[in-house]
C-alpha cells in the first residue's frame, strides 16, 4: 500500500491502451483512427540581448492545427533595454476537436528594434519538437 500525507492507495488502475498514439516533431501528423483528444506538449527558450536604453524586442510561441488554421496555445514576451532576458514557454493542451488525422505545428514569431536577431543584440528562439499523445475520453 502506498502512502500520501493521510491518502492510501491499494491499487492504482489503469485503462489497458488509455494512450493509443505518440508521435513526436514539428511539423507533427498524428495517425488518429478513433477520433480521440490529443494531447500536444511544447517548449521553447527565448533570448532576449539588448544593445541600447532604446532597445526592444519580443517573442510569440504558437501551436497551431493545420487543418483549420486554429491556434491552440500561444504566450508572448517583451523586453526591453540594453541588457537581457530570458523566458521558458512551456505548452502543454489538450485538443478535444481532434480528427482521424491531424497536422500541428509551432510558429516562432521573433522581433527586435533596432538590429535584427543573430546579429548583434537581438531576440532568438529554441523549440523543442511536439509531442502528441492521442488519450482516450
Amino acid at each position: 500500500m502506498a502512502k500520501i500525507g493521510n491518502l492510501a492507495v491499494d491499487t492504482l488502475n489503469i485503462v489497458p491502451a488509455a494512450i493509443t498514439t505518440v508521435s513526436v516533431g514539428n511539423p507533427i501528423g498524428v495517425s488518429n483512427p478513433a477520433a480521440l483528444p490529443i494531447e500536444i506538449h511544447g517548449t521553447s527558450t527565448i533570448q532576449y540581448q539588448g544593445v541600447a536604453s532604446g532597445s526592444n524586442g519580443s517573442a510569440t510561441y504558437r501551436i497551431r492545427r493545420n487543418r483549420d488554421n486554429a491556434i491552440l496555445f500561444e504566450e508572448s514576451y517583451g523586453f526591453n533595454g540594453s541588457g537581457g532576458g530570458a523566458a521558458l514557454v512551456n505548452a502543454s493542451i489538450l485538443d478535444d476537436q481532434a480528427t482521424a488525422s491531424e497536422t500541428y505545428r509551432v510558429e516562432e514569431l521573433p522581433s527586435y528594434s533596432p538590429g535584427t536577431p543573430g546579429g548583434q543584440g537581438g531576440v532568438t528562439m529554441n523549440s523543442s519538437h511536439l509531442y502528441c499523445l492521442a488519450v482516450k475520453k
